[in-house]
C-alpha cells in the first residue's frame, strides 16, 4: 500500500522548526520589528550580542539599541524598507544593555503577509568591533612605520627578489639626486659606480640573509660621488616566506676622515589589507544533501541554488578535509554535542578557495529526531590575512629596530618613555624593562636641554642633529646628536614623537685633537719666528762691529808718520 503524503500541518511544523533552527543558530543577531520601529522577534544571538533577553526587549523601540548623540537612523532605514528597498551592510554604532557601544554591520529585509504587503522589517546585525579595531590598528601600524623610515637621515631601500627597488625614503631620493616615481621599479644595482658588485651584494642578502657594512660608492644624477657603507636583511611574510631585501645605507665620505660611524635600519611595514564581512546558511540531510541556500552562501561560493539542491555538500569541500575525515568529525560532534565548530578550506564554484570559520548545528524534526545538520560558514580569510600581515608587521618592525646600532626611543606627549632598542639600554645602562614609563630627560647630562628638544618636536614636527649628552649609569657620557619626528594615529593625531641618536664622540674627540694639533703648531711656529728675528739681530750686530772695526784700522793707519825715507 504507497505511504499517503504527509499533512500540511505537520509539513508546516518542519518548516517552522527549519526556520527557527536557522535562525536560533545564526552567529548573527536577527531581529523583527513592525514599520515602526516596536521589535517583534530576538534570536539567541541578539541576545549575546546586546545583552537584552526576549523578554526585555520585545514589545520596546529599536532606538533602545541607538547610542545617546548618535543619530537614530532607523526612520531612513523603515522609510526604504516600505518602498520594498533592501538595506545591505549597513555600518553604524549600536549599544549594550551594559552601556557599552559597538559597531555592527546591518543588513535590512522587508517582511511580506500571505499577500504580499509589507507588514515590518527583519534585520541581520554582525559585531564588527573587532574587526575594525584590527583595521585601525593596521591602519596605524603602517603610519608609525612610515614615520620611523622618513625620520631616518640615511637613505633606506626596499628590494624585490629580481634586484628592483620597491620603496625608498626622502633620504634616498636626496643623495641619488633621482625622484620617487623614477627610483620605484628601477634596477637597484644602477644607482651605483660599480653595478655588478651593487648586484653580488643584494644577491649575498639573498643567499645568506644579511650583509654588513658593504662598501660601495653612490652617483648622483649630477655627478656627485657618495661612499656609503650598505646593510641589508632579508624581510619575509607571515609564514616565513622571503618577500625582499630592506637596505641601508650609510654615508661615509666625510667620516672617513674622522671616524667610520655606525649603520642604521628602520622599520618599514607595507600596507594591510581590510577585513570584508561575508557569511552563508547551509543545510544538509544526514547523507550530507544539500537542502537549503541562502544568499550569503550563493555570494561565498558561486552557487546559486538551483545549482546545488540535492547534490552532495562535498563539492564545498577540498580533497584533503574529505580524505582526512575532518569534516566528519566536525559533523559527528555537532550531531552527538548539538553543535560544534571550525575552520577550513572551502572550494568555490569557479575552483578558488577560501578560508572559513564554520558553525554546524544538529537539526531535528518536530519529533526530535535529528533530520541533517544547519552549517553557519564565514569568510575569514582576509581577516586571516589582514591579522598575520599585522602581526608580521609588528615583528618586522621590532626586529629592524633591534637592528640598529644608533639609540632610538618612542616618547609619549608628557615625554616618558614608551619604547626603546637593545641600543639605547646599551648607552644609558638601564633595562629595557626599567626605561619604559620614565622621563626621557633624566638620561642627559642636561634635562633642560633634552626637554626643550622633544617640546621642539611636538611644536615643530621635527628635529635635526639636535646636540645632547648621554650619561652612562657607570658615568661614561656619550655626545649625540638627535632627529626626531612625531607619529600620528589613523586620525592624524600626534600620539608621540619617534626619536634617533647618533654617537658623535669619537667625531668631537678627533676633532679636538685636530684643534689641539693645529694650535701646537701655530705655537711652533712662533717660536722659530722668533728664533729667526734673533738670529738676523745678531748677524746684524757682527756685520757693524765688523763695520767699526775696519774704520778704526783705517783711522789708525792714517795717524801712523811717514817712514819710508829712512834717516
Amino acid at each position: 500500500m504507497a505511504a499517503h503524503p504527509p499533512r500540511p500541518r505537520h509539513r508546516a511544523s518542519i518548516s517552522s522548526k527549519l526556520l527557527a533552527s536557522i535562525v536560533d543558530s545564526s552567529d548573527d543577531a536577527i531581529i523583527g520589528k513592525t514599520l515602526d520601529g516596536v521589535i517583534t522577534a530576538w534570536n539567541s544571538s541578539a541576545e549575546r550580542m546586546y545583552g537584552y533577553r526576549a523578554e526585555e526587549i520585545i514589545g520596546r523601540s529599536v532606538s533602545l539599541l541607538i547610542p545617546p548623540g548618535l543619530p537614530d537612523e532607523m526612520d531612513e532605514i523603515l522609510n526604504r524598507i516600505r518602498t520594498g528597498e533592501r538595506v545591505d551592510h549597513y555600518e553604524t554604532r549600536r549599544r549594550r544593555k551594559d552601556g557599552v557601544t559597538i559597531t555592527v554591520s546591518l543588513t535590512v529585509s522587508p517582511i511580506h503577509d500571505a499577500r504580499g504587503k509589507i507588514v515590518g522589517a527583519s534585520a541581520i546585525a554582525r559585531d564588527i568591533t573587532d574587526r575594525k579595531r584590527v583595521q585601525d590598528q593596521a591602519r596605524l601600524a603602517s603610519r608609525y612605520a612610515r614615520g620611523l623610515i622618513e625620520a631616518s637621515r640615511d637613505p633606506l631601500v626596499t628590494i624585490n627578489a629580481e634586484g628592483k627597488i620597491t620603496d625608498v625614503n626622502e633620504a634616498t631620493i636626496q643623495m641619488t639626486g633621482v625622484a620617487r616615481a623614477d627610483l620605484a621599479g628601477s634596477d637597484f644595482s644602477d644607482c651605483f659606480t660599480e653595478p655588478d658588485l651593487a648586484r653580488e651584494g643584494y644577491l649575498q642578502v639573498l643567499g645568506q640573509g644579511f650583509v654588513s657594512d658593504y662598501p660601495l660608492t653612490i652617483r648622483n644624477a649630477g655627478g656627485k660621488l657618495a661612499e656609503v657603507l650598505y646593510n641589508a636583511s632579508i624581510y619575509r611574510d607571515a609564514d616565513g616566506q622571503p618577500l625582499g631585501v630592506f637596505a641601508s645605507v650609510r654615508d661615509v665620505t666625510d667620516s672617513r676622515r674622522l671616524l667610520r660611524e655606525l649603520s642604521e635600519t628602520n622599520s618599514l611595514l607595507n600596507s594591510i589589507l581590510q577585513s570584508a564581512t561575508k557569511y552563508s546558511i547551509v543545510g544538509k540531510d544526514l547523507k550530507h544533501r544539500i537542502v537549503s541556500w541562502n544568499e550569503g552562501a550563493h555570494r561565498d561560493y558561486g552557487y546559486t541554488a538551483d545549482e546545488v539542491i540535492g547534490r552532495d555538500s562535498s563539492i564545498l569541500h577540498t580533497p584533503h578535509d574529505v580524505e582526512s575525515g575532518a569534516v566528519d568529525r566536525l559533523l559527528a560532534a555537532a550531531y552527538a554535542h548539538g553543535t560544534a565548530e571550525g575552520t577550513f578550506e572551502r572550494v568555490r564554484k569557479d575552483g578558488s578557495r577560501f578560508t572559513a570559520s564554520a558553525v554546524v548545528t544538529r537539526r531535528d524534526d518536530s519529533l526530535g529526531h535529528p533530520i541533517g545538520f544547519l552549517l553557519m560558514g564565514e569568510d575569514i580569510s582576509e581577516k586571516k590575512l589582514a591579522e598575520d600581515q599585522l602581526r608580521s608587521a609588528s615583528e618586522y618592525a621590532r626586529s629592524l629596530i633591534e637592528a640598529s646600532r644608533d639609540p632610538l626611543v618612542t616618547i609619549n606627549a608628557e615625554g616618558k618613555i614608551t619604547d626603546v632598542n637593545e641600543a639605547t639600554s646599551r648607552v644609558t645602562g638601564v633595562a629595557r624593562g626599567n626605561l619604559v614609563g620614565t622621563d626621557f630627560s633624566d638620561y642627559f647630562t642636561q634635562p633642560d636641554l633634552a626637554r626643550e628638544g622633544y617640546l621642539r618636536v611636538f611644536a615643530q614636527g621635527f628635529v635635526t642633529d639636535y646636540p645632547l649628552t648621554i650619561r652612562h649609569t657607570g658615568g661614561d657620557l656619550t655626545e649625540v646628536l638627535y632627529n626626531a619626528s612625531v607619529y600620528r594615529d589613523t586620525a592624524g593625531r600626534v600620539l608621540g614623537v619617534f626619536a634617533a641618536a647618533r654617537d658623535v664622540t669619537d667625531w668631537k674627540r678627533a676633532e679636538s685633537e685636530v684643534t689641539k694639533q693645529r694650535a701646537r703648531e701655530l705655537d711652533r711656529l712662533a717660536e722659530l719666528e722668533r728664533f729667526q728675528q734673533l738670529t738676523v739681530g745678531r748677524e746684524l750686530r757682527m756685520i757693524e762691529l765688523k763695520n767699526e772695526i775696519e774704520h778704526l784700522r783705517a783711522a789708525a793707519r792714517s795717524t801712523l808718520p811717514d817712514t819710508a825715507g829712512g834717516t
